[in-house]
């Protein structure tokens, strides 16, 4: 794994609509929340933001929580907010981690790696089915603080259309790392694997 250098924002204030009753970054997989799970995935993070509501389950005491503002405006608005909580003095590069991709930590060094060989792109984003994964991705956090002053105000905003401005490498990654849970046919999915692994 590269030896770089980064800041990390993990990304867990979503409403969770389509997974009914279920918070599901509070699920339990292998012992541990998916919240946990993606918090390990950047635990060589200089410093970490989780984005989402206080008293999440799974939260390292070293994490700093913040929400968005307004509350469930979007992920584009939460990413402002990890921004703005790292402060001036954040690092060079911030890594993005939705917190319902089971599998980050799987990705993240291959991550790094491929932008410590694009030392010219703006970031690096997983590429996985012909579409892009934005919430699992590293990112130049200056440029990346740039395109969201520009395109404020931030609520709601698609991610892809405002990274859209950025010059990012896009990394082929298998569709099973890169899958994020967000119906209970997903968690089931994962559960059996899960049981089966």
């Amino acid at each position: 794994m590269p030896a770089a250098t980064y800041d990390a924002i993990v990304l867990a204030g979503g409403r969770s609509t389509r997974m009914g009753d279920v918070d599901k970054v509070g699920v339990v997989v292998r012992g541990r929340t998916l919240l946990a799970h993606a918090c390990d995935a950047v635990a060589d993070a200089r410093r970490l933001v989780v984005v989402g509501p206080s008293g999440l389950a799974g939260v390292p005491d070293r994490a700093v929580t913040v929400q968005e503002d307004p509350p469930f405006s979007g992920p584009v608005a939460a990413i402002g907010a990890g921004l703005d909580a790292l402060g001036p003095d954040r690092s060079s590069l911030v890594v993005l981690v939705a917190a319902d991709v089971p599998r980050a930590a799987e990705a993240v060094p291959d991550l790094l790696d491929a932008l410590d060989r694009h030392p010219d792109a703006d970031g690096v984003v997983p590429v996985a089915d012909g579409h892009r994964q934005p919430l699992l991705a590293v990112y130049r956090s200056a440029l990346l603080a740039q395109v969201l002053e520009a395109a404020a105000p931030l609520a709601d905003l698609s991610v892809n259309r405002v990274t859209a401005a950025m010059d990012l490498f896009e990394l082929d990654l298998p569709d099973d790392v890169v899958e994020d849970v967000d119906t209970p046919a997903d968690l089931h999915r994962l559960t059996e694997e899960t049981h089966r692994g």
